[in-house]
C-alpha cells in the first residue's frame, strides 16, 4: 500500500509516471523508489521496459481500480506497437514477463533484439514546444511514449524534428529516474538534422505509428502479412521471377527512401547482400523476424501508408479483371467478352507468369506477360492449348460441306497446312484432334510411376512363370527396385516363392576352414609379390586378405564362428598402425637407403609419417637410423 500515486498524462511513458512519483515523494534515492513500488531495491527498473507492472498495480487497487497493470501497458507504454506484429501466444509471454510472472529476473530482453534490427533508443527523446505546453498546462513535463518508439523521431502535432536528453547525458540502461526541466524546453542540443524530403517521410512515419496505437486493429498472424506482402509484390511488377523478389525490393527500397532515412533505422542495405533484411520479408518462415518499423517501411513502399495496407485488400490481377475474349473462330460467341476461368502459373521457360483462358465452349489459350488481349499476339495459332468439343463439330461440318481448304482456312482462321492435317486426323479417327500436344512429358507422381511399373511387372511375371526371382529380376532391374522401394508387399505376391537353404553340416564347415586357411597361408606368404605387382606397400588386412583370396569382405562378420582356424589364423597376421608403419620404415633402410646416411627427419618425409607419433614409434625411427647408420659407415670402412 502507497498513498500517494501521480494521475497519469495522457500517452505519458510509464516511466516518466514513476520518474514523478520518485519526486513528489520527496525520494532522496532511486532506492527509496523501488522499495517503495517494488519492495525491494535490487530490483532494476528500466526505461523502456514496463517491468514490475503487477506489484505497482497491486499497490495502487485500493487508491484506483482503473490504474491496473493492463492501463499501464496499453496506455503507458509501447509494447502495443509490438504485440500488432506478434502471434497472441508470443505477446501473452511478453506480458507474463512485464509481470514478473515468468521467474525471469532480467526483464531487459522482453522485446529480443536481433543484431542487424533497428536500433531501440538509448537515450530519452522529447518535443521542445510540447515540452513549453506541458509546464505552462500542467506546471511539469513528462515523457511522451511515442517520442521513445525508435521510428518517431518527429512529432506529429508541432511538426518538428524530436531532440534527445543531453542532460547527464542519460543512459535508457541507467537504472535512474529523471524527469525533464525548464532548461530542456530552451535546448537546441543533439536536435535530429535531416533534409526535407527526408522529415516528410519521418512525420508520415511517426503518423503511422500514432495510427497503430489509437485504431483497434485485428492482430493478423505472420502469414497474413507474408501472403499479403507477396501479393503488393506483384501488384508492383516485382513478385516474379520469385529467385529475384528479395534483390527487386532491396533496389525499390533505395529508390524510394534516402540513406539518412534507412541509416537512422540502421536498414540501410545492399541488393547483393543475401543475408540483408529484406530476405525477413520474402521469406515467409522468417517475416516473424522483421521489426515493427520495417513493416512500416514495407507498408508505406507497396501501399503508400499503414492505413491504406489495412483497410484496402488489394488483388493481384496481372491479366485484369474478367471475363475476357473468348477466340473460338466457330462459336457465335467469338470475340466476346464471356471467358471466366483462370488459370495462373509461372511459365517453366520464361520465368513469366501466364494465363490459361478457358471458355465455356471449351476453347482454352495462353497469354505471357506482358500480353494484356489475345488480339495483341502474334502467331496466335501457337497459343492455343486446347479447341474443345464445340469446335470439332463444327469443323466437321465444315468438312461435310464439301469446303475447300482455303475457304475453312479462312473461317477457322488456321492456315492450309494445318487444316489438311486435322482432315486428315479426322479421316484416320484420331482422338484428341482439339488438343495441342505439349512439348514436355508431364511429370508423373510416385503413386503414378508405381501404378505403371506394376503393370509391366505383372506382364513379366505371367510370361515368365519358368524363371526365378534373381532371373526376373535381370529382365527389368529397373522396375523391380522401383516396386521394391515403393510397395514391397505386392511385389512379394508377384514373385516365385523363395527356395528353402539347405542348412550345412558341421562336417561341411570343418573341411572348408582347412581349405580356407591353406589359401590364406599362401595369400599370406605371396604377400610381398601382391605388393611389388601394386608398385608400394599395402596394409595387411582382412580386408586385403579376404578380397586377394576373392572372397567376399563381409564373409567373417556373417559367418566368421564356423572357420575358427581360418579366422584365427587371419587375426594373427593383420597387421595395426604401428606394425605397418615399422615395416614401412624397415622397407625404406633396407632399400631406397640402403647404402645412405640418413636422418629421423628424412625418413618420416619418406614414409610419410608427418602427423604426431606414438612414442613406440619415435623410439623405433630412432633406433632404425642409428642402427641402420652405423652399419652403413662400416661399410665405407671396409671399402
Amino acid at each position: 500500500m502507497i498513498s500517494y500515486f501521480p494521475t497519469p498524462y495522457e500517452n505519458e511513458f510509464f516511466y516518466s509516471i514513476i520518474a514523478r512519483y520518485h519526486y513528489h515523494s520527496g525520494h532522496k534515492t532511486k532506492y527509496e523508489t523501488l522499495l517503495s513500488l517494488l519492495g525491494s531495491y535490487e530490483k532494476s527498473f528500466y526505461v523502456d521496459v514496463p517491468s514490475g507492472v503487477n506489484l505497482i498495480a497491486e499497490k495502487l487497487k485500493d487508491m484506483s481500480k482503473n490504474l491496473n497493470a493492463e492501463y499501464f501497458v496499453e496506455k503507458h507504454s509501447i509494447l502495443p506497437l509490438f504485440r500488432q506484429f506478434m502471434e497472441p501466444n508470443q505477446y501473452q509471454k511478453v506480458l507474463l514477463k512485464v509481470n514478473g510472472q515468468d521467474g525471469s529476473l532480467n526483464p531487459t530482453r522482453i522485446i529480443p533484439e536481433r543484431a542487424d534490427d533497428v536500433k531501440r533508443k538509448q537515450h530519452l527523446y522529447y518535443c521542445r514546444e510540447c515540452l513549453k505546453n506541458q509546464f505552462e498546462t500542467y506546471g511539469e513535463g513528462f515523457w511522451n511514449r511515442f517520442h521513445q518508439i525508435s521510428g518517431v523521431l518527429v512529432c506529429t502535432k508541432h511538426k518538428i524534428c524530436l531532440t534527445k536528453l543531453s542532460s547527464k547525458n542519460h543512459n535508457m540502461n541507467l537504472n535512474k529516474f529523471i524527469i525533464p526541466n525548464m532548461d530542456d524546453k530552451k535546448s537546441d542540443v543533439e536536435e535530429i538534422q535531416v533534409s526535407k524530403k527526408s522529415f516528410k517521410i519521418l512525420l508520415d512515419i511517426a503518423k503511422d505509428i500514432e495510427y497503430l496505437f489509437t485504431e483497434k486493429l485485428t492482430v493478423y498472424p505472420h502469414t497474413y502479412y507474408y501472403n499479403k506482402y507477396m501479393e503488393l509484390l506483384k501488384i508492383h511488377g516485382i513478385g516474379y521471377p520469385m529467385m529475384k523478389r528479395r534483390y527487386s525490393l532491396a533496389k525499390k527500397i533505395l529508390e524510394v527512401y534516402p540513406k539518412e532515412i534507412l541509416d537512422l533505422f540502421n536498414s540501410y542495405l545492399s541488393p547483393e547482400d543475401p543475408f540483408c533484411w529484406v530476405r525477413y520479408v520474402t521469406e515467409e518462415h522468417r517475416i516473424k523476424y522483421l521489426h515493427p518499423v520495417r513493416h512500416i517501411l514495407i507498408m508505406r513502399l507497396l501501399c503508400g501508408g499503414v492505413r491504406e495496407f489495412y483497410e484496402n485488400n488489394q488483388t493481384y490481377q496481372p491479366f485484369g479483371s474478367g471475363p475476357w475474349f473468348c477466340m473460338n473462330p466457330l462459336a457465335d460467341h467469338y470475340l466476346e467478352k464471356c471467358v471466366e476461368t483462370l488459370d495462373i502459373n509461372p511459365h517453366m521457360k520464361y520465368r513469366r507468369l501466364q494465363g490459361d483462358f478457358t471458355c465455356n465452349c471449351g476453347f482454352k489459350y495462353r497469354l505471357i506477360l506482358p500480353e494484356q488481349s489475345p488480339l495483341e499476339v502474334n502467331n496466335f495459332s501457337q497459343r492455343i492449348i486446347e479447341r474443345g468439343e464445340l469446335w470439332s463439330k463444327e469443323f466437321q461440318k465444315l468438312l461435310a460441306q464439301k469446303m475447300s481448304v482455303v475457304e475453312i482456312s479462312h473461317i477457322t482462321n488456321l492456315s492450309c497446312p494445318t487444316v489438311r492435317k486435322i482432315s486428315k486426323q479426322i479421316m484416320n479417327g484420331k482422338h484428341n484432334i482439339t488438343t495441342r500436344g505439349t512439348g514436355r512429358p508431364k511429370k508423373l507422381t510416385d503413386e503414378e510411376r508405381t501404378q505403371i511399373y506394376k503393370k509391366q511387372w505383372g506382364i513379366i511375371f505371367r510370361e515368365n512363370p519358368q524363371l526365378k526371382r534373381t532371373q526376373l529380376k535381370r529382365l527389368n532391374p529397373a522396375v523391380f527396385s522401383w516396386i521394391q522401394s515403393h510397395d514391397k508387399v505386392w511385389l512379394e505376391k508377384h514373385l516365385p516363392p523363395k527356395r528353402c537353404r539347405i542348412k550345412n553340416s558341421d562336417n561341411y564347415y570343418k573341411k572348408m576352414d582347412k581349405k580356407l586357411l591353406q589359401a590364406v597361408q599362401e595369400a599370406f606368404a605371396n604377400w610381398t609379390l601382391f605388393e611389388k605387382e601394386k608398385g608400394f606397400l599395402q596394409k595387411i588386412t582382412r580386408t586385403g586378405l579376404l578380397k586377394n583370396m576373392g572372397l567376399n569382405p563381409n564373409m567373417l562378420k556373417k559367418n566368421g564362428d564356423n572357420y575358427p582356424l581360418f579366422q584365427g589364423f587371419i587375426n594373427s597376421v593383420i597387421e595395426n598402425k604401428n606394425d605397418f608403419q615399422k615395416r614401412r620404415i624397415r622397407n625404406l633402410l633396407d632399400n631406397k637407403c640402403r647404402n645412405q646416411v640418413v636422418t629421423i627427419c628424412k625418413i618420416k618425409t619418406l614414409a610419410s609419417l608427418y602427423t604426431k607419433l606414438d612414442l613406440e614409434i619415435e623410439c623405433y625411427i630412432q633406433e632404425q637410423v642409428e642402427s641402420h647408420n652405423k652399419l652403413v659407415e662400416i661399410k665405407g670402412i671396409k671399402l
